[in-house]
């Protein structure tokens, strides 16, 4: 029967002919044509365009083009600077077809490529130029600045690729010191082996390639559960900076370096492959960064760190600082080495530790402590050194010109420590800073053979070229780029750095409205309501439809106790710019503290439609809810909040106390112990925690965590209250009469009933009865 079934079939149990070598090569042939006829197929559709390619770590809403097609006034077709990148970008205009004769260079990277502070004009490609006419008169320099404000090696990668159509001859790469800068995910892929990253170097010019990657993805993630859906970046940048949370939303945990690190190896050696393929040389650059004279953006403390040791730690702290500013550079670091032995990962502390060391003569040591704040800032705005180390091997292993500016401005500061004699602020260079890098790029060009050696420029034929450039400037060229240099430092959290850069250049930027308003939030900040009130005013008088000076302006009547000139501010603010959440967010907290809870919840919950990000209008919900007595509402705001903003210590407090009130006492400590991490200064937190202990019946850490309440704030009504309900409990009946008096000095209301009890001897040592509780 089975073998009946067999014939059956007609062909189960036959044996099959052997395939020949000739067979196997058509099959392989074919199969290669058909690829190949895919390839070509899917590039004609434009699947091989850049714009519709997904990066393999993260991916793009769209990427427009940073070049589009002019005409020039005879008729040639140029390519010029899009509109929509101007904000980022400066102003660019080279021909479509390079000229005979022409050496066309593309300078890419950041802020510091594009010239910030200030802007193209001084930047390095343009002194590159400059010096590359001055060496090699007989040929014409093309430099095409492609330097981007805020752009990471991610998004340079795609401006290498779009260059690659405008035969380019030089790529010049200074870029690493954003890598940080926006918040993204990474997959599986960062953590492939070399082998497989270089392989993907090859598939990913593949237009084939392009067009399978998003279906096999598809299928990982929906049929077997694999790979995570990644938010897709902006077409430009949306730092983390930007957000309302800002410098919260880095931490420790949160900062990925690894990852990052292979992100940016792979995105250099991405832009390696495509140099080389299309035989277009290619140099690097390291990145300089101010060591002594720019403190790190953000510190953490290490963990676990319990409540008595931050207390030891900020008292000796605060010892150093003193010592600090009165001189006794040797007592401040004594102060400070203690609190290393304690914690050796706050980035602040190694910073004043490596000054103090500077201040002593101990310059090796002081590099030492300097690099490594630098190192453990939780905000790395300033390339760690593994960036530098990354551009120096990715050099040596593909044989790339390496130009190092890190060891060239080390060796021309003071010291060795890199500082502000060559740079303005964390990273980005003084104008001769850009000078020196155009020269040392000059000297290995040369060194290259890249440009004629055979022409010495003299330093007076140098020095009379820069002097050209800078004669022509705009009168306000370095005014602006003051107020842009105070703007980057207010935005990164620099308020004393910034506020004595305004100070200094307060007589030149009298007439400026944005130097009046960045006063006034200087001033504003540091409780100096009236000086604030009169800058905002003066910012207004110069520029009347100046929206957010207008919401300012409110905020410090609103300080100074005069709602109904806040809210007017406010609702101009909103007249000028109806998506100002910041307006709208002020007037809810106006109309709540006038009682109108309906009008407050209304105009949070607008704020919230304008800015779904803005953490201060869920907080401000949030608290309306928990006066309304929605305990359950109040905690999801409140919550919200700090998922927007999880350095939000009023949003923490706020949330304590509503777990107080219910009586969970230990998820209250947690939450009022967050808030002073948060804020260490906080003094309400610190009297609610002592409120929390009281109730545990731990009368001696109610009574410390009181007394630092009344340090931070010695006219906190209710501290001194809760003291002499403390002290009542424990039976020191003097001490709690001293905070009594001390408590209605301040016009704080103490309860009858108490006054009662602390009069009636018979109940001394005695835990009072009604009205001896303490007040959160």
């Amino acid at each position: 029967m089975p073998a009946e079934q067999d014939k059956g079939h007609g062909t189960r149990g036959e044996a099959k002919p052997p395939t020949t070598w000739r067979q196997r090569l058509a099959l392989m042939v074919s199969g290669l044509f058909l690829l190949g006829l895919a390839e070509g197929v899917l590039r004609l559709a434009g699947m091989g365009n850049r714009a519709r390619r997904l990066d393999p770590f993260v991916g793009f809403e769209r990427v427009y083009p940073l070049w589009v097609e002019s005409k020039a006034g005879d008729g040639r077709l140029m390519m010029a600077t899009a509109p929509n990148k101007l904000p980022f970008f400066n102003h660019q205009e080279f021909s479509a077809k390079k000229a005979p004769g022409t050496v066309r260079i593309f300078c890419f990277g950041g802020s510091t490529t594009y010239g910030r502070p200030y802007r193209g004009e001084t930047a390095f490609p343009r002194w590159l130029a400059i010096n590359l006419q001055l060496q090699d008169p007989d040929h014409r320099y093309e430099v095409i600045n492609a330097g981007g404000i805020s752009y990471a090696s991610y998004r340079v990668a795609h401006l290498v690729e779009e260059a690659l159509r405008y035969e380019p001859d030089v790529f010049v790469l200074y870029c690493g010191h954003n890598e940080f800068l926006e918040a993204r995910t990474y997959d599986a892929l960062l953590r492939q082996p070399p082998v497989v990253r270089k392989a993907r170097l090859l598939m990913d010019r593949s237009a084939l390639y392009a067009a399978l990657r998003p279906v096999v993805t598809a299928v990982q993630r929906r049929v077997l559960g694999q790979g995570e859906e990644k938010p897709p970046l902006k077409d430009e940048v949306s730092a983390i900076l930007d957000a309302s949370a800002g410098l919260e939303r880095y931490s420790r945990q949160t900062l990925q370096r690894e990852q990052t690190y292979a992100h940016y190896r792979y995105n250099l050696e991405r832009m390696v492959a495509l140099a080389r393929q299309h035989h277009v040389k290619m140099l690097l650059a390291t990145l300089p960064t101010n060591l002594k004279d720019f403190s790190p953006f953000k510190s953490e403390h290490r963990e676990p760190w319990s409540q008595e040791q931050q207390e030891w730690w900020d008292e000796h702290f605060r010892a150093g600082i003193i010592a600090g500013a009165r001189g006794g550079y040797e007592q401040a670091l004594a102060a400070y080495q203690q609190c290393y032995q304690l914690d050796d990962q706050y980035a602040e502390l190694a910073y004043r530790i490596g000054c103090c060391l500077h201040r002593l003569g101990h310059f090796d040591l002081a590099k030492q402590y300097l690099l490594l704040a630098r190192e453990l800032d939780v905000c790395p705005l300033r390339a760690p050194g593994e960036i530098n180390r990354i551009i120096r091997d990715v050099a040596s292993r593909y044989g790339l010109a390496l130009v190092d500016v890190e060891e060239e401005f080390a060796r021309r500061s003071p010291q060795g420590v890199m500082d502000s004699s060559l740079l303005l602020d964390h990273v980005h260079p003084t104008v001769r800073g850009h000078q020196l890098i155009a020269e040392l790029l000059v000297q290995q060009m040369q060194r290259l053979g890249w440009v004629p050696a055979a022409r010495a420029v003299t330093d007076h034929e140098r020095l009379a070229a820069y002097e050209r450039v800078m004669h022509a400037l705009p009168p306000d060229y370095y005014l602006e780029g003051t107020l842009n240099l105070a703007k980057v430092l207010g935005w990164a959290g620099k308020e004393e750095e910034k506020l004595a850069l305004l100070r200094r250049h307060q007589q030149q930027l009298q007439g400026h409205a944005e130097f009046h308003y960045m006063m006034g939030n200087s001033m504003l900040r540091r409780g100096e309501v009236a000086e604030a009130t009169r800058e905002f005013r003066r910012c207004i008088e110069l520029s009347p439809s100046f929206a957010n000076a207008y919401t300012n302006l409110g905020m410090a009547l609103e300080q100074s106790g005069d709602a109904e000139g806040a809210r007017a501010q406010y609702l101009k603010a909103l007249s000028l710019a109806p998506q100002d959440y910041v307006a709208q967010a002020n007037l809810g907290r106006l109309a709540y503290l006038r009682g109108d809870n309906r009008a407050a919840i209304a105009a949070f919950r607008k704020a919230i439609a304008l800015n779904g990000e803005y953490a201060d209008a869920y907080s401000g919900l949030g608290v309306v809810y928990h006066h309304q007595g929605y305990r359950e509402q109040a905690v999801v705001q409140l919550q919200k909040a700090l998922q927007k903003n999880p350095g939000y210590a009023e949003a923490y407090y706020n949330l304590g106390l509503i777990y107080l009130e219910e009586g969970r006492l230990q998820q209250a400590m947690e939450a009022f112990r967050r808030a002073i991490a948060c804020d260490p200064l906080y003094a309400d937190a610190h009297c609610s925690l002592g409120v929390c202990f009281y109730q545990m019946q731990d009368l001696p850490h109610a009574v410390s965590a009181l007394q630092t309440a009344l340090r931070l704030n010695p006219r906190l009504g209710k501290a001194h209250n809760n003291l002499a309900v403390a002290y009542y409990t424990m039976g020191d009946l003097r001490r709690a009469w001293d905070h009594v008096r001390a408590a209605q000095q301040v016009h704080y209301d103490v309860d009858p009933a108490f006054l009662e009890l602390l009069r009636t001897e018979g109940h001394r040592g005695v835990q009072g009865g009604q009205g001896s509780h303490p007040t959160p």
